[in-house]
């Protein structure tokens, strides 16, 4: 996975003056490989899909969008284009006497 953390860019390198929803945002690209091992010979091929997207984060919870997408014409007859999303709620930070 490649990422870039644009509060990292604001807290660490430089305050370019991003402001809320912004500031908490997570730029992302992550790569999948996927082949099976063993299998008739010459027939299996491997399945490289590409993932960008973007991720909100805050103290409670994580939200995500991105899109997937065939990088091979292994991948292309099962997944012409999808949208995945993610949401994350940290409870331990809703809920602080539940513990960990």
């Amino acid at each position: 996975m490649i990422e870039y953390s644009l509060p990292y860019l604001s807290n660490n390198v430089q305050d370019i003056g991003l402001r809320w929803p912004l500031r908490n945002m997570f730029l992302f690209n992550e790569f999948n490989y996927n082949q099976l091992i063993t299998g008739p010979s010459g027939q299996t091929f491997p399945n490289i899909l590409a993932t960008p997207g973007l991720a909100y984060l805050s103290y409670h919870f994580e939200i995500a969008l991105g899109t997937q997408f065939a990088l091979n014409n292994v991948s292309r007859p099962g997944n012409h284009a999808a949208i995945l999303g993610l949401l994350d709620i940290f409870y331990d930070s809703i809920f602080p006497k539940a513990g960990n």
